[in-house]
């Protein structure tokens, strides 16, 4: 309600239907979001640095994703039982339940 009565005196729509003057209007201006302000910035940079933040951002979600997999790939590796794509989730469960949900993503700071 405050928001829309400050949009209206930004307008000219005062209570009193009076003209709002700049220095009025100045100080009813939302500020920009943070996110149009970042991506403003990122629009300034070169285009090659910005193709190097967003393959930095794609891997990281990537090897987020991959982690939990990669854990389970490296038990197998280190283990002799043999590796059966069935018993992936139980392995995985098993770890959840030993170790907590974190554990499928121990070592993934590493690298």
């Amino acid at each position: 309600l405050q928001i829309a009565s400050q949009a209206g005196r930004m307008m000219g729509n005062n209570d009193n239907d009076q003209p709002t003057t700049p220095l009025n209007r100045q100080a009813t201006l939302m500020p920009r979001p943070t996110s149009q302000i970042v991506q403003d910035n990122m629009m300034k940079l070169p285009k090659e640095i910005r193709n190097i933040f967003a393959g930095g951002i794609a891997g990281m979600i990537a090897k987020t994703f991959v982690a939990p997999f990669d854990r389970i790939k490296i038990l197998y590796q280190i283990s002799s039982a043999e590796f059966r794509f069935q018993n992936v989730p139980s392995v995985a469960m098993k770890i959840v339940k030993q170790e907590g949900p974190t554990a499928l993503w121990k070592g993934n700071t590493a690298t």
